[in-house]
């Protein structure tokens, strides 16, 4: 018998790719992968802006140390005065440029570095970063533990 080239065809047809079922394993697999490196990528994505934040602070608390050996006095108060919290930025023109070139500021501007000190109890200060970690404010300075609550209620850096 004698088949026609259309007939043949017919006859030995291959089936060629994927079944619905298979490419529905693979896209799940693919969805599944990509949410595990979204959690993971924002997860060291905060912890190293809580690190560049922390080492910011560090650095203003060794300019401050340094103003307050040669000047045995922290910087000036804000001007709402003791215990009153300003921009870090307002005491700019004390600390730049003889303690640091620069003062840090925080990579968002949500939440900026807060400084205050108080002339009450031998000169203390705190500065106060935003934690994003814990998506909450904590407080990095100098004060005796019997204040620990002073100024808010942040837990220390």
């Amino acid at each position: 018998m004698k088949l026609t080239l259309t007939q043949y065809k017919q006859q030995n047809k291959q089936k060629y790719g994927f079944t619905i079922v298979e490419l529905l394993i693979v896209i799940v697999v693919i969805a599944i992968l990509a949410a595990i490196s979204i959690v993971a990528y924002n997860g060291i994505q905060s912890r190293a802006t809580d690190g560049a934040n922390l080492s910011n602070t560090n650095t203003i608390a060794k300019a401050i140390a340094a103003y307050r050996i040669d000047n045995n006095d922290i910087p000036p108060l804000c001007s709402g005065g003791s215990g009153s919290s300003c921009l870090l930025s307002s005491i700019s023109s004390t600390l730049v440029p003889n303690y640091v070139s620069q003062l840090p500021n925080d990579s968002s501007t949500n939440y900026p570095y807060m400084y205050v000190g108080a002339a009450s109890y031998d000169g203390v200060w705190s500065i106060r970063m935003y934690k994003r970690q814990i998506s909450a404010y904590c407080k990095y300075g100098v004060y005796p533990p019997a204040l620990d609550t002073w100024w808010s209620s942040a837990p220390k850096c």
